[in-house]
């Protein structure tokens, strides 16, 4: 976002006010869209890798690590081993965060808080049997394992279409 302003602060753009506001408000709530208005390079065109410049990079690891460290400075009962699991999750919100926008990191967020309260509610209340627990944890599992599987051929199927691009143009 930072990125995006300061290239979007020093274009042309920078004329015309009301398009300037109209993509800082952009930049916060849609990274991805404000960088495809303001003609720089993003997710959705580039991939991943060209998308998203070092800077940004940056500030996903160290705003990534800041969250680890906030869920545990808060005081509400993490242990010190949860600033990885916490910082590995603020990672993935980011990401999240970059390429679909604002809604859609705290609504992953807010599912996750959601969903570890109702579950451990239900296991300290013992309102799970243990057949009950054991279903609810092969499912997390499976659907983990899904999730995995769907990326990892999402990744298979970018990759062969580029060497098939790559070998055409030899």
């Amino acid at each position: 976002m930072l990125y995006c302003l300061i290239s979007i602060r020093n274009s042309p753009l920078k004329k015309s006010k009301k398009l300037f506001l109209k993509l800082l408000g952009l930049s916060i709530l849609y990274p991805d869209k404000a960088k495809k208005i303001a003609g720089l390079e993003n997710i959705r065109e580039k991939g991943w890798s060209k998308g998203v410049k070092l800077g940004e990079w940056l500030t996903i690891i160290l705003t990534s690590i800041l969250f680890g460290l906030a869920h545990y400075l808060a005081g509400s009962g993490w242990e010190i081993g949860k600033i990885t699991s916490a910082s590995l999750a603020g990672l993935v919100f980011s990401l999240v965060y970059l390429r679909y926008g604002f809604h859609a990191s705290i609504l992953i967020h807010w599912f996750f808080n959601y969903y570890s309260y109702v579950y451990n509610l239900a296991v300290e209340k013992q309102l799970l049997t243990s057949i009950v627990l054991m279903l609810i944890d092969n499912f997390t599992i499976v659907l983990g394992i899904l999730t995995i599987g769907f990326f990892i051929m999402e990744f298979l199927a970018k990759a062969m279409r580029f060497i098939s691009l790559r070998t055409e143009k030899n």
